[in-house]
Formats: C-alpha cells, structure tokens, sequence
C-alpha cells in the first residue's frame, strides 16, 4: 500500500529503474510511490562482460536509478558501481 501516491501529471514525468544489486529494494521503494518500476533489459556475456539498457524512454523525464554499490548475486562493488554507470 503507498503512503503517499502521487499526483498521475507527476508520476507521468518520473521513472524509477534498478540496478541487478537490489532489485527488491528499487520494487518496494517504486510501489511504495505507487508507481511501477521500469523495465531495463540486463545481460551478463560469458567473459564477464554487462550489457544494460533502459526499455522505455526516460526524454524529458526525471529518472531515479537505484542500486546499492555492494558485493552480493554474483556482483562485486566494481560491478554494481559499472552497472550504475551504464544506467546513466
């Protein structure tokens, strides 16, 4: 249940995306606005490489990423700060 929903005009002009870090916490932190969480499409390549991308448009929006730079789901630090970064 939210505590506080949002006006539909402004929740029209925000998007919220996560990371691979956690998921859950960006899930909770998008309902508890009322709002659904952005779809990203995320790939891990078998040299260890990522692949990150934002399936919707964020042109004139105010988007909000969130993922924790912790080690943790086959994540190191390094690879939730790279991911972060891709996002942007």
């Amino acid at each position: 249940m939210p505590v506080e929903t949002l006006p539909q005009d402004v929740k029209d002009k925000i998007i919220i995306v996560s990371g691979s870090a956690h998921e859950p916490l960006a899930r909770a932190t998008a309902e508890s606005m009322g709002m659904p969480l952005g779809e990203v499409e995320r790939r891990k390549h078998l040299d260890t490489e990522r692949y990150v991308r934002i399936e919707e448009s964020v042109l004139g929006k105010h988007a909000f990423i969130i993922q924790p730079h912790v080690a943790g789901k086959g994540m190191s630090v390094d690879d939730a700060f790279f991911e972060h970064i891709m996002l942007i």
